[in-house]
């Protein structure tokens, strides 16, 4: 009775083993993931992005190739706007937000001397003439970029953007 009941021990200890041999020989993928949800990219300028986790060849596209492009996670911003980046290994997919922005704005008061910000004394003159000069990623500049100006204190000094 005791040599039988050993048998059925080292029976269900030999199908544990093999069981735990056949777990251990399946090989469980990480879920597939971007190493960021949204990204910025100045216009004509380029970020790039990693994906981690699947198996199998990455296939990279973007809701709109007018905007941005992507290869191999390089992203190339070509227009201002949004557009949607998504990444593919296997049957799972990844995406990123990616805005495509101006990099830099530059406002020159009078001459076109470039400043950050502007403090106007106006007791000379009763209005000043401002301008603003938009840049892309390559320090170009771009003519038809909108551009808002406001105050932020419209009791002291108003803005008319029709001169």
């Amino acid at each position: 009775m005791i040599f039988l009941r050993n048998k059925k021990v080292i029976f269900i200890l030999l199908i544990a083993f093999f069981c735990i041999i056949l777990l251990n020989s399946i090989s469980f993928a990480d879920s597939f993931t971007l190493n960021k949800s949204s990204v910025d990219v100045s216009l004509n300028g380029s970020a790039f992005i990693s994906a981690s986790g699947g198996s199998g060849t990455t296939t990279w596209t973007s809701s709109d190739p007018s905007i941005a492009t992507v290869e191999n996670g390089t992203i190339r911003g070509l227009k201002i706007g949004t557009t949607t980046i998504t990444a593919t290994r296997g049957n799972e997919s990844a995406s990123c937000t990616v805005n495509v922005v101006y990099t830099m704005l530059s406002i020159g008061a009078n001459a076109g001397n470039s400043v950050s910000s502007i403090n106007l004394i106006l007791d000379v003159h009763e209005s000043e003439t401002l301008k603003a000069k938009v840049e892309d990623g390559n320090f170009e500049e771009i003519s038809d970029a909108l551009v808002t100006w406001s105050s932020s204190n419209t009791s002291v000094a108003s803005v008319d953007s029709t001169r």
